[in-house]
């Protein structure tokens, strides 16, 4: 929580998407559970678009 909460400055909104990102994260990888690889890879991906670089495939 701590990565996501870092990542999204404290806006409200940028931690809800990013949470959202972590979870579907964690589908996608068959977890039960969001642990931190799947924050990792919510905070890539914010930080891959905002760089303008394309989404991160099967990470």
């Amino acid at each position: 929580m701590a990565r996501l909460h870092k990542a999204s400055l404290g806006l409200p909104r940028a931690l809800n998407n990013l949470a959202r990102d972590a979870i579907i994260a964690a589908a996608a990888h068959d977890l039960d559970l969001v642990d931190d690889s799947c924050a990792k890879r919510a905070v890539a991906e914010l930080t891959a678009h905002e760089q303008g670089q394309p989404a991160l495939a099967g990470a």
